[in-house]
């Protein structure tokens, strides 16, 4: 019996703060968790991991399968997605 992935669509989105003496570069991670048929899998435990650093960050997915990791610090991230009933996934196990 083939178990049904779980689809990740991520944008990153990086600000940038006016031109100060100290400047800070933010982001932040937004996405939707689908199944194959493009229906939401609320609750999905979604990590995103700081390559560099290797701090994680964990949040389940809302009720419409979004989720959102606001105020990142500049970096290379790795995202995987966890749902019961799902093999977990990556953007490069896709």
């Amino acid at each position: 019996m083939k178990v049904p992935s779980v689809f990740l669509v991520a944008t990153f989105v990086a600000a940038v703060s006016e031109p100060a003496s100290a400047q800070i570069l933010y982001g932040g991670l937004v996405g939707n968790v689908t199944d194959s048929s493009a229906g939401a899998i609320p609750g999905a435990k979604v990590t995103i991991n700081h390559v560099a650093t290797g701090t994680t960050r964990e949040t389940p997915a809302t009720e419409a399968g979004t989720y959102r990791f606001p105020t990142l610090p500049t970096g290379t991230y790795t995202v995987t997605v966890e749902a019961s009933g799902f093999r977990s996934a990556s953007p490069a196990s896709r």
